[in-house]
């Protein structure tokens, strides 16, 4: 259970509360009424505003705010208070508001609800001159401003933040914006940070880490007294259809929150199983594993079993996916068992500059596991990756190998198999086999992987693309980080698949008719 830092100032608390209920509402039916903070509203405000440190009971306790809020919980017109409070309600001569995220667009709606406030109050109107075409306002009493900020952050060096208003910092594509801001605030004498976002996916990001840290705050397992957090998620295994669970992670839904738009997506989101990832991040702020939903990595770990004795000789089928500078390099086979199971079996090379590239990655941690290997120099170990195909295709028995001709047809045509054939691989919608496949096996249970981790990672990162014809393709312009080694499986499943199962012609099938036509 948390503790609370320090002693409790009513004046402070009142004082903020005041400031934002003085202030009107934006858009909708409420655009110019009086906004009126909400009990769960009004308890994080005072909390964050009226708790004082331990040390010197003079200033405020909490450096660092972060509240987690699904959508459509009104975090934007809240924040748009906070800029303002950060401008004039805190007595700071030369005050520095930042309204920053991911993009431009993203920050500067923070902006645009607090200039709407602003224009709607004739007192603040006076004091406060606001400037569109480059999204700042300025207080002309003290010399205060507030500026939206976007994620360039090697342009944000050099500026000294009081108050700093980070908005989605899920969509945040690195850290470096928010360190660089964070390290500004070192002169002021209460400076904050506050973080509003929802949920994302991507466990690698400054946004995990932030959420992950401030439920351990929150659960009294990490004692930070300046770290203020406040949490509206749902369990990670709760119901996403039980309006229950919507109601305990969403606390403006029956408020001002529409119960019926959210019924509508979940509807939606049961026939259509790309949606439920978004439901459920964004609605219910659960961190899930993919943007859009594709391998369901519950069933994926499930998955999880030894069998490799059981395919002593049996053919395996292999598909290659080659990095040829700075990338992976992936080789993933597929072994068919004779109760219609398929055991997986992987191998990655990496060379030791792409860890620079791709910071953040457990690589030492994946090459104790096994199936990784980390080699020497700038670009792909050919000679390395060479003599390991060959002998993995000995000891998996291998008969093909797929590839993609455009990047691994040098390599494999020096590779010694003669027993092996190897096949170009269209890619795009042209692996829809393999993928089919894949994401059958995977809910059915017969996909036989040992858990090898960077094919799991890779496994989450895949998003895939419905055609015309309701062929699927990996969407790539959508993927945030590597999916080698499942272009390598599918490659592998779709040799599998066109070996080993014959079509059906109707002419032999019992079953097939032929309607009878009019010309």
């Amino acid at each position: 259970m948390r503790v609370h830092p320090g002693e409790f100032s009513e004046t402070r608390a009142t004082r903020a509360a005041r400031l934002l209920e003085n202030l009107t509402h934006t858009k909708d039916q409420w655009a110019g009424r009086q906004f009126q903070l909400r009990p769960w509203q009004l308890a994080g405000v005072r909390e964050m505003y009226g708790r004082l440190s331990t040390s010197d009971p003079t200033r405020r306790a909490y450096r660092t705010a972060f509240w987690a809020i699904p959508r459509k919980n009104g975090k934007t017109e809240v924040a748009a208070g906070f800029a303002i409070n950060g401008l004039i309600g805190e007595d700071i001569i030369g005050a520095e508001v930042y309204c920053a995220a991911a993009e431009k667009y993203q920050a500067s709606l923070v902006y645009e609800a607090a200039a709407t406030m602003i224009r709607n109050d004739e007192e603040l109107s006076d004091r406060i001159k606001l400037i569109p075409s480059t999204k700042r306002m300025v207080d002309r009493e003290t010399m205060s401003f507030c500026q939206v900020l976007s994620a360039e952050a090697y342009s944000k060096h050099g500026f000294n933040a009081s108050t700093i208003i980070y908005d989605e910092l899920h969509a945040a594509p690195n850290r470096d914006l928010y360190d660089v801001l964070r390290t500004s605030q070192g002169t002021r004498r209460e400076p904050i940070i506050i973080v509003i976002t929802t949920a994302g996916f991507d466990r690698s990001t400054i946004c995990w880490e932030m959420w992950d840290y401030a439920r351990k705050v929150r659960d009294g397992i990490i004692d930070d007294p300046a770290f203020f957090p406040l949490i509206y998620e749902a369990p990670e295994d709760a119901d996403w259809q039980d309006e229950a669970v919507w109601h305990a992670a969403n606390p403006a839904l029956g408020d001002f929150r529409d119960i019926e738009e959210m019924r509508a997506l979940a509807r939606e989101a049961i026939h259509k199983p790309d949606l439920r990832n978004t439901f459920r991040r964004l609605y219910l702020n659960q961190w899930t594993e993919q943007e859009t939903a594709w391998l369901d990595m519950h069933r994926w770990r499930a998955c999880r079993t030894a069998v490799e004795e059981e395919a002593k000789g049996l053919p395996t089928y292999a598909g290659l996916d080659l990095g040829l500078k700075s990338d992976f390099s992936a080789f993933v086979g597929a072994t068919p068992l004779p109760d219609g199971r398929v055991l997986v079996r992987c191998q990655f090379w990496i060379p030791s500059s792409a860890k620079e590239q791709y910071h953040g990655r457990p690589y030492e941690a994946w090459q104790d596991a096994g199936g990784l290997a980390i080699t020497a120099g700038d670009i792909t170990d050919f000679g390395r990756l060479r003599r390991d195909l060959e002998d993995l295709c000995r000891r998996w028995g291998v008969v093909e190998v797929a590839y993609d001709e455009r990047f691994a047809e040098a390599v494999v045509q020096e590779v010694q198999l003669p027993h092996v054939t190897l096949v170009n691989q269209p890619q795009g919608f042209g692996l829809n086999i393999g993928l089919r496949a894949l994401s059958d096996l995977s809910v059915s249970g017969d996909l036989c992987h040992n858990g090898q981790p960077v094919l799991q990672w890779m496994a989450s990162n895949a998003v895939v693309e419905e055609g015309r014809r309701g062929d699927i393709a990996v969407n790539k312009r959508k993927v945030r980080d590597k999916i080698d080694g499942v272009v390598a499986l599918a490659m592998a499943l779709q040799r599998l698949q066109l070996r080993t199962q014959k079509k059906k012609s109707r002419y032999s099938d019992p079953t097939a008719r032929v309607e009878a036509v009019q010309w």
